[in-house]
């Protein structure tokens, strides 16, 4: 199944302070990151910016890697994940404490050497993409494993509920792209619902005003 399926390679996937991105550019982007990654484990995306986080996703999935999403950033629970997932890497973009894990902060996108792109690629439907965790309040977080065809279907199923497939909207989230929430409703409706993302992560009313303000209507 297509690693995007909700728009062509010149519509716009993703919107960032400095203006557009379109379905091309953001593969470019993907694809040069999948060539800077080291080791070939799980990587612990801690990346904050709504768009860091979404060429780093695609990154794994072009080079095969589960994306590791904990519901908690805390020093125990990232221990626990290298203890269960010893190969993991962690890749942050806001100068994290990973508690000790081999990591790499997220590069510059002005520094990444893109090729041309020409067609969006296939992601094997039964591949584990994500593994996303329980928050733990009642025990210890739980693992799920996300495949990515059961992906796709739901970011197209949210997307038929709300109307979202024949009205797209830039859709501006306050919750982080990695809690399952945020991953599927800011990021999945945008691959595979047709929508458009902002890049940030606005919390305070005014930091919400001025994200709607940043991106077009509806």
């Amino acid at each position: 199944m297509k690693l995007i399926t909700g728009h062509g390679l010149d519509d716009v996937l993703a919107w960032r302070p400095s203006g557009p991105v379109r379905v091309r550019e953001y593969l470019a982007d993907a694809q040069a990151l999948a060539d800077r990654l080291p080791g070939n484990g799980g990587v612990l995306n801690l990346c904050e910016d709504r768009y860091h986080f979404a060429v780093l996703f695609a990154a794994c999935l072009l080079t095969g890697r589960p994306s590791l999403q904990p519901s908690s950033h805390s020093a125990e629970t990232l221990m626990r994940l290298a203890q269960d997932h010893p190969a993991c890497l962690a890749v942050h973009d806001t100068g994290f404490d990973v508690a000790g894990l081999p990591a790499m902060a997220f590069p510059a996108l002005e520094s990444l050497q893109r090729k041309p792109v020409d067609g969006i690629p296939d992601i094997d439907d039964r591949q584990v993409v994500a593994i996303l965790f329980t928050s733990g309040s009642t025990g210890l977080p739980q693992p799920h494993a996300k495949t990515w065809g059961r992906l796709v279907q739901n970011g197209r199923a949210e997307a038929r509920a709300l109307g979202l497939d024949r009205t797209p909207h830039v859709l501006v989230g306050t919750v982080p792209v990695q809690h399952s929430y945020g991953f599927e409703s800011t990021f999945l409706l945008a691959l595979h619902g047709g929508c458009s993302f902002w890049s940030g992560k606005p919390f305070y009313p005014q930091d919400v005003a001025d994200a709607l303000s940043a991106v077009p209507r509806p």
